[in-house]
């Protein structure tokens, strides 16, 4: 899910997850397009904890993703360990886990389809009942602090893989994920700016975004998503709170940029609980 790392960066590259010596539980929400049927809905839950004594981490990773006919449910297992010198840190960051698809085949019409006596979608593409099947997926990622920059590359799915056996459409996508972020504070104030890249090797889509940090209570953030694209262009802010250094929520907002958006008029909410034990 873009944005996500306002949580934790960790989700997105596991290697980032040892450099914080803490313990972290988040669960987020998220739903678009609420205004048709099927419109895509995400939920997850995330766990970590740090192990400073081996200079690792270990995290838990349990998400539902529903988008029209299809929906994918999975769980993953990751580990992180570091490398630190006087000049930069290096970790490595190591996901496994089990992903199930699930497809609405009776639910599905085609163009060329005839159901006036019965299901028949003419596309052998197209299943003509509900069809699921189960991958195994892998993933892979490092992370670099230096003095003047920090920055995440990471591969999900390096597996790939095929779901619903030798299906040309249903499959494990590789997904490439790049991030170039630094932390500023001045005084009670902390910026973090990002710059990330997201790809299937397909099709590209990059975020630019801006975290604030006020006090130690108050949270927010500014992106824009996909500008350069004709398609799934966005933009929205974040606010959030920690009443106390245990525990923040917040809330997302999002807008579309381009034409695509003006089709629908619900716009895309995010809602997010964060327990941090320190």
């Amino acid at each position: 899910m873009p944005g996500i790392q306002l949580l934790d960066p960790a989700r997105i590259f596991p290697a980032f997850g040892v450099w914080e010596d803490k313990t972290v539980v988040s669960g987020l929400y998220k739903s678009q397009m609420t205004s048709i049927d099927g419109g895509p809905v995400a939920k997850d839950i995330y766990l970590r904890t740090s192990l400073p004594r081996f200079k690792s981490a270990i995290a838990m990773h349990l998400d539902d993703h529903s988008s029209g006919l299809e929906s994918t449910q999975g769980v993953s297992l990751q580990y992180a360990r570091a490398w630190t010198s006087t000049k930069f840190g290096l970790s490595l960051g190591l996901k496994a886990g089990w992903k199930r698809f699930v497809f609405d085949g009776a639910s599905a019409r085609t163009p060329e389809g005839n159901y006036t006596a019965g299901i028949d979608h003419q596309d052998p593409e197209v299943p003509l009942s509900e069809v699921s099947d189960n991958a195994f997926e892998t993933g892979l990622s490092i992370f670099v602090r230096t003095s003047f920059l920090d920055f995440g590359l990471g591969m999900d799915h390096i597996r790939g893989g095929k779901f619903v056996e030798d299906s040309k459409i249903y499959r494990v996508k590789n997904i490439l994920n790049f991030a170039i972020m630094k932390e500023w504070n001045m005084g009670n104030i902390g910026i973090v700016p990002y710059f990330i890249l997201y790809s299937d090797f397909i099709q590209f889509q990059e975020e630019i975004l801006c975290r604030i940090r006020f006090g130690k209570n108050i949270f927010g953030e500014l992106f824009a998503r996909g500008i350069n694209r004709e398609l799934f262009g966005f933009w929205g802010g974040t606010i959030g709170l920690a009443p106390t250094g245990n525990w923040q929520i917040f809330y997302r907002y999002e807008t579309e940029i381009h034409q695509f958006g003006k089709k629908f008029p619900d716009r895309g909410r995010r809602l997010g609980l964060g327990l941090i034990c320190l």
